[in-house]
């Protein structure tokens, strides 16, 4: 069985926390047959949730070190597979696209996990996690999110089931064929001509696992959120929150984090 990670990133080293996206391209290269990563910005101004990033650059490409923090990684790395932007991409889910339609995507793939760089998994869950798709050989698998909000100490959890940060499930892995492709990044969906079996979010938290989401960490982080989704809400609640952390986001109370975070977290925090 086949696994590829696959993720989209744009000025990553100044939008995410100091280090994680070493830490991403580390959790990565361990635990994937193939990595594609496709990076730059997005001018989508017909479809929202696909995003524009103009604003943030004039020729569509990172304008931080995350193109040069990702080529010294890679340096050695055949399995991880690389696009950076000639310029501007029409919407997220044409940059996920570019790797299912390219010509040297491997043939025997049968997993595409999308995990952004903002995403990580315990050590543990992903051996869990492989195990599930050998023995049920799902679909689709969703997740619960840890959202984590202010710092790395507070995080939205599935208490907040049906509000903002789990109002729908984390749709992240998809079995794939040849004929497979994006259909959205956001929500996640894939096409996929064979039968349908997804394993939900209630079934990966009953069995304990959930995805930690490490979105609005910092307020560089929520600004640019703020900017990419047109929401001043979110960086006003942002700095509100630090005067009043029991204040609801977006419905959603934050909850004091008391568990181990991933490995590769604990080394950069």
């Amino acid at each position: 069985m086949k696994i590829a990670i696959q993720t989209i990133l744009f000025n990553a080293e100044k939008n995410m926390p100091d280090k994680m996206l070493l830490a991403w391209l580390e959790q990565a290269d361990k635990n994937a047959d193939y990595v594609f990563i496709t990076e730059g910005a997005t001018r989508a101004v017909n479809h929202y949730w696909d995003g524009d990033t103009s604003f943030a650059t004039v020729d569509g490409r990172s304008t931080d070190n995350t193109v040069k923090i990702i080529e010294e990684f890679i340096k050695d790395k055949p399995k991880i597979f690389f696009k950076k932007a000639d310029g501007f991409w029409d919407g997220k889910t044409q940059m996920l696209n570019y790797w299912m339609n390219h010509p040297s995507k491997p043939q025997d793939i049968e997993y595409i996990w999308q995990i952004d760089g903002d995403e990580f998994y315990l050590d543990e869950d992903f051996e869990k996690i492989k195990n599930l798709l050998q023995n049920e050989k799902p679909s689709q698998v969703d997740f619960f999110a840890n959202h984590f909000w202010g710092d790395f100490n507070h995080c939205i959890d599935e208490e907040s089931d049906g509000h903002w940060a789990n109002a729908i499930p984390w749709s992240r892995i998809f079995k794939v064929n040849s004929e497979s492709s994006w259909i959205t990044h956001e929500p996640p969906r894939m096409n996929f001509s064979d039968y349908q079996k997804v394993i939900d979010k209630y079934q990966t938290l009953k069995i304990g696992l959930k995805l930690y989401h490490y979105s609005y960490v910092t307020e560089d982080q929520v600004l640019f959120k703020s900017n990419f989704y047109k929401n001043p809400e979110k960086i006003k609640l942002y700095k509100q929150w630090f005067e009043n952390k029991s204040l609801l986001i977006f419905d959603c109370k934050v909850n004091k984090f008391y568990k181990n975070h991933p490995l590769l977290i604990q080394e950069i925090i």
